[in-house]
């Protein structure tokens, strides 16, 4: 068995066995990949594998493996020969998923990594486990699913298999390679779960907090090792809060459309969306609000790596009522917030680091 990387002190198989979860990512567009990659680890799935037929795969894994904290493992899929598992360890994986029973089952084994084996049959997921796999995929899922995981295990009882299903991250144009059906699909196995009915909560785990990086007037922020803001071509600096849109009066039952708000976050989104290189700097508070401000910034596109996360002090709201056609009242929480207690800085400000930009 193979240890997964502190904290958690769990072996590979482990960890599969008692979250049930593993995401796919796979896509055109590697960037897009990264951000899909990124918000499940900030989501708290622990193993994520990002599949090598997809665009720039080992740069993805490489640049995903530097930013997740210890809490998620970054794995490589569709690994076929022993120089692609040398490779995808080299770029940062921590374990491999083979679509077959291939030369790299027996090359993960030698270096020291998980791998779960593709197979289909009783005899490959036997042959699969007498090779070394931890575990075994059973692929294609359209052929695998759960009517043949059981006869697959009956030769073997303790011959841990698994269900895959595939995910793509969107394409260049917004569409996956396989039709319309972009965005990341998290390999679940609903169907036999249905079958068992219900089933003890696994034990409850804290949340996987992956650090925001960024400048601070305080100081007081988490960083990683070797991580520095990229030029950008337009920075913007203030205020995102939560917000929440009315379509008539606030009253009890009254249902409520989320979303973050925030002039200079909404420039940089819809530069984002051009093809231009745009970045938002400012404070949020260490809640749900300044996590889902961060997350919604970073899944359009905009560079987060100057904002920062204030642990004292609460992410900002407003409530938009729609009362008639034409009046719209606004009510802010914004006094003692995050963004509020910005000070002038005593060392460099987040535009220092942007080429033309002077304070």
């Amino acid at each position: 068995m193979h240890p997964l990387s502190p904290p958690d002190s769990d072996t590979f198989a482990d960890v599969l066995r008692r979250t049930r979860l593993a995401a796919i990512v796979r896509g055109q567009d590697p960037d897009a990949a990264l951000r899909t990659v990124l918000t499940l680890a900030e989501e708290g799935v622990a193993l994520v594998e990002v599949s090598l037929n997809t665009t720039d795969a080992l740069g993805v894994i490489r640049r995903a493996a530097a930013e997740v904290g210890p809490g998620t493992l970054i794995g490589a899929g569709t690994v076929l020969t022993e120089e692609d598992v040398a490779r995808a360890h080299e770029a940062g994986a921590g374990w491999m998923v083979t679509p077959a029973l291939t030369e790299s089952v027996a090359a993960s084994v030698r270096a020291g990594l998980p791998v779960l084996a593709g197979a289909l049959t009783p005899t490959e997921a036997v042959a699969a486990r007498r090779a070394g796999a931890d575990a075994v995929k059973l692929f294609p899922p359209r052929s695998a699913g759960p009517p043949t995981s059981r006869p697959c295990a009956t030769p073997s009882p303790t011959c841990r298999s698994s269900p895959w299903a595939e995910s793509t991250s969107p394409g260049p144009s917004g569409t996956s390679p396989r039709g319309r059906r972009g965005g990341c699909r998290i390999a679940a196995r609903r169907r036999r779960r249905a079958r068992r009915g219900p089933r003890r909560p696994p034990p409850t785990r804290p949340r996987l907090r992956r650090p925001v990086l960024g400048w601070h007037p305080g100081g007081r922020v988490s960083t990683a090792p070797g991580r520095t803001p990229v030029p950008v071509d337009v920075l913007t600096f203030g205020e995102t809060m939560l917000a929440a849109q009315l379509p008539g009066s606030l009253a009890v039952g009254a249902q409520a459309r989320t979303t973050v708000a925030g002039a200079e976050s909404n420039v940089a989104i819809g530069l984002a969306r051009l093809g231009h290189r745009a970045a938002w700097a400012g404070l949020v508070g260490d809640d749900e609000p300044g996590r889902l401000v961060l997350r919604t910034l970073r899944a359009e596109g905009v560079d987060i790596t100057r904002a920062a996360v204030r642990a004292t002090a609460p992410t900002g709201a407003m409530l938009r009522e729609q009362r008639v056609a034409d009046l719209v009242r606004v009510h802010y929480w914004r006094d003692g917030s995050a963004a509020s207690l910005l000070t002038p800085p005593t060392s460099s400000p987040p535009w220092a680091t942007v080429p033309g930009c002077s304070t």
